[in-house]
């Protein structure tokens, strides 16, 4: 009977899940875009098939190791790494409106536990078995049985689903304190330059922790206790902000900064820029999304050793791209969303709709200038890392800048600024990164023909210019942007009342 209530209950989950999607005023993006999202997983599933069945021939035959093993093992603890990163700007917390359920007999465990189950289901957490599995059957068979092997890729696997709810639990405490994610940012960036100057060595560690993996089962009967303190430490977590005080609206206690006095002298436009930067920091999403473009200062310098020579510009030149406009593309594709809660009371203000538009384009250009003046450092690795730094600096504050407050206006949905983030958390997900893909790829338009002339600084130069063009025409850029809103405002305004 119990049993039968519980699948009973997970399918009226799931109904209400269906029914919230399917019934929003943004149904048809949102098809498009899970249409979308579902492509590029099937695409990623073939291509991780792809790469595993291949996998030791890349190490034995292109990279020439002699045991394949052993060189995989000392890269694990890379690729865990790696993939706690990928998953903290990829994998969105799991959501569900709980307060309805709150006054009904259902108990705050089943609540908690369909979200952590539901969290489960993600392309991230099977991609491990399906890189590794053809490696663990050939290679680590092979070489030491096939139980071994099978213990090998659970133990992996385990650490996979481990980082899973490591993430949560950081995503969680990261949204409610500012110093932990900057904690964070000190020590990931103390250890890439500890590494890379040779000062320690993870993969050693990494080889012999996973050489006892395929030798002996000790370390997976570690890590199957570990991984069942994160479920509970996660369970916790959410029984304890399943109260109607914890999701109700909290008083924000973080005294932040008033720029006015300084915004003054410019006018209008100064007071815009003052209210969206009020708007950034006094609250959650926004203000991690901006922390988040701070971390994504160090994106580059992961592969700032493969671009030592000409061949590779353009590949950092696409780390650039991504790590200079991180702020602009994510913040920026919801420009006008942050303020849909008063979008109307906007409209009927006695002020300039173009200074309105201008000042949210200085904001999306002075965090990317910003950037740039953080990254000066990068000159002592090289000064063409300086100058490729340049290239995508310019580039996104003079031509990503305007696509992505235009693109913004598509399909504008409110985001509500007072939600709160227990269990409701409105997180950076892969469907946010489809609108980067023509920000991305468009500098290659540029620079594309003059490397497949063996001219790569003249593709970089090619690249800024056409960021400087944007810049010198902002005028006309903002004026074109202002007509386009002024034209959909309305159509806008109805989208924001319907959420």
């Amino acid at each position: 009977m119990a049993k039968k209530k519980l699948v009973n209950l997970t399918s009226t989950f799931l109904s209400h899940l269906y029914k919230g999607f399917t019934r929003s005023s943004s149904v048809g993006k949102d098809t498009a875009v899970q249409i979308m999202l579902g492509f590029i997983v099937v695409v990623l599933v073939g291509y991780s098939l792809a790469l595993g069945f291949a996998l030791e021939k890349i190490i034995l035959n292109t990279l020439k190791q002699r045991d394949a093993v052993t060189f995989l093992n000392g890269l694990l603890l890379y690729y865990l790494l790696g993939g706690f990163i990928t998953r903290y700007f990829l994998q969105n917390l799991p959501t569900i409106d709980a307060q309805p359920y709150l006054h009904l007999p259902i108990s705050r465990s089943k609540i908690a536990n369909f979200l952590i189950c539901k969290s489960l289901v993600h392309i991230t957490n099977i991609s491990t078995f399906l890189l590794f599995t053809p490696f663990a059957l050939s290679a680590v068979a092979e070489k030491h049985g096939m139980s071994q092997a099978w213990a090998w890729l659970l133990c992996l696997w385990l650490l996979s689903l481990t980082n899973h709810f490591l993430v949560i639990l950081v995503k969680k405490s990261v949204s409610q304190r500012t110093w932990l994610l900057l904690t964070l940012i000190a020590v990931c960036s103390i250890v890439a330059y500890a590494d890379y100057f040779g000062w320690i060595k993870l993969s050693l560690v990494s080889e012999n922790l996973f050489s006892i993996a395929s030798d002996r089962y000790t370390l997976l009967w570690i890590v199957i206790p570990s991984l069942a303190l994160f479920y509970y430490a996660v369970y916790k977590t959410f029984i304890n902000n399943l109260y109607p005080e914890e999701l109700g609206i909290q008083k924000n206690r973080t005294l932040h900064p008033t720029y006015g006095k300084f915004l003054q002298r410019f006018g209008l436009l100064g007071a815009w820029v003052d209210v969206e930067l009020k708007l950034i920091f006094r609250n959650k999403r926004s203000r991690e999304l901006f922390l988040m473009h701070a971390v994504f200062l160090l994106l580059p310098l992961g592969f700032f050793s493969y671009a030592k020579n000409q061949e590779a510009y353009g590949s950092f030149l696409f780390f650039s791209v991504i790590s200079s406009g991180f702020f602009t593309m994510n913040y920026g594709q919801y420009l006008f969303s942050w303020q849909g809660a008063h979008f109307d009371f906007i409209l009927t203000q006695p002020t300039s709709i173009r200074q309105f538009v201008e000042s949210k384009f200085w904001i999306l250009a002075s965090t990317t200038a910003v950037w740039f003046l953080l990254s000066m450092p990068y000159a002592f690795l090289g000064w063409h890392f300086l100058l490729i730094n340049l290239a995508a600096t310019f580039y996104n504050m003079g031509v990503n800048t305007f696509v992505v407050m235009n693109m913004s206006m598509w399909g504008a949905k409110k985001i509500d600024l007072k939600h709160p983030g227990s269990l409701n958390y409105e997180g950076i997900g892969a469907a946010q990164w489809l609108m980067g893909i023509p920000l991305i790829a468009s500098p290659f338009i540029f620079y594309t023909p003059f490397s497949l002339l063996e001219y790569p600084m003249l593709g970089l130069a090619s690249v800024s210019t056409a960021g400087l063009i944007g810049i010198l025409l902002k005028k006309s850029g903002i004026a074109f942007t202002t007509e386009r809103l002024l034209a959909r405002r309305h159509r806008m305004a109805s989208n924001f009342r319907k959420d």
